[in-house]
């Protein structure tokens, strides 16, 4: 769920409907299902109310460079109004992804997930077994 909806910003998605309730309460699901997939969608909510600032910014975003070692991954640099950055990276694809990008921002970036590295002037390692996602942020 992360993985898309990042990946829609990436795209230039400025606002996101989720409409999932029934997977969440339809049989044979129980209660304990729910309580478990429920913080997952509370955090990917949070996760983009804490980007609005950058995918609402009048900034615009930035294409990046990036050098596909393997799979598809895109990835876009925002920047909110007071010059922090956020740097959206998605593999695409159900296949292992790797990719270097990077990044025109003026500080260094810290990997919220832990799917990038740092690898020194502004490049970032990034990978994924799969359909994955990470932030990469700098204030």
């Amino acid at each position: 769920m992360r993985a898309i909806s990042l990946l829609e910003a990436i795209g230039g998605a400025k606002g996101f409907i989720f409409y999932s309730f029934f997977d969440l309460k339809r049989a044979p699901l129980t209660q304990a299902d729910f309580d478990r997939r429920w913080p997952e969608l509370c955090r990917v909510g949070q996760l983009l109310r804490d980007l609005e600032p950058f995918l609402l910014s009048e900034t615009p975003s930035l294409e990046l460079k990036l050098e596909s070692v393997k799979g598809q991954v895109q990835a876009r640099e925002f920047r909110d109004a007071t010059g922090r950055t956020r740097l959206l990276i998605c593999a695409t694809d159900s296949e292992p992804a790797e990719a270097v990008i990077t990044s025109t921002a003026p500080q260094a970036l810290k990997s919220l997930y832990g799917k990038c590295e740092a690898l020194g002037g502004g490049k970032y390692r990034f990978r994924a077994a799969g359909v994955e996602s990470d932030v990469l942020a700098g204030d």
